[in-house]
């Protein structure tokens, strides 16, 4: 159940208030207040749970994005929209979050990284290549976001992409047409 589906009461007299005091809409302040801010489920190819298919989930593991680079993790994919599972590729082609992008960390062994959320840069934003339920391919080095050997609540790899090799094979909830 999704909160459009909720069900909050009568709203009438809440929705007269906002009229008499001529209000915006909450779309009036994202478009004139912060129009930088990214919205991440509008505009986007790709956005919700990015699930592989071994039944693992992207996720943050809790680690606070808000305190600079962070790694990445998997965990099993929780029902019901866990915020900290919740990702989009942007109509750049970013694997972000609302404020944070993925890109490639530190180096772990023979050609193997870990995988960081740092905050996105808009004017050197870092590409992932993306075929609904396929690989997640960072486009300047040509790796892919991997769980091979990786455990629930480990942290998720970059490896030399393999065509056809499971661990590497993701897909979002929901996929979408871009202009």
């Amino acid at each position: 159940m999704g909160l459009k589906d909720l069900d909050v009461g009568d709203l009438t007299e809440r929705k007269k208030l906002r009229e008499r005091l001529q209000c915006k809409s909450f779309k009036w302040y994202l478009d004139n207040v912060i129009p930088q801010k990214f919205i991440p489920d509008e505009n986007v190819y790709a956005y919700g749970h990015v699930k592989s298919e071994r039944g693992l989930c992207l996720d943050t593991l809790q680690r606070l994005e808000n305190k600079g680079t962070v790694v990445l993790g998997v965990y099993h994919c929780q029902e019901g929209g866990s915020s900290a599972q919740m990702f989009s590729i942007s109509r750049e082609h970013e694997l972000r979050r609302e404020a944070t992008c993925v890109d490639i960390g530190k180096p772990l062994q023979n050609g193997v990284y870990n995988v960081v959320l740092q905050e996105c840069d808009d004017k050197n934003a870092v590409v992932f290549e993306h075929e609904q339920g396929g690989q997640l391919r960072h486009k300047e080095r040509g790796l892919c976001l991997d769980v091979e050997g990786v455990e629930s609540g480990g942290d998720v790899l970059m490896t030399r992409c393999e065509k056809n090799k499971a661990s590497q094979q993701w897909k979002f909830d929901k996929y979408f047409k871009l202009d």
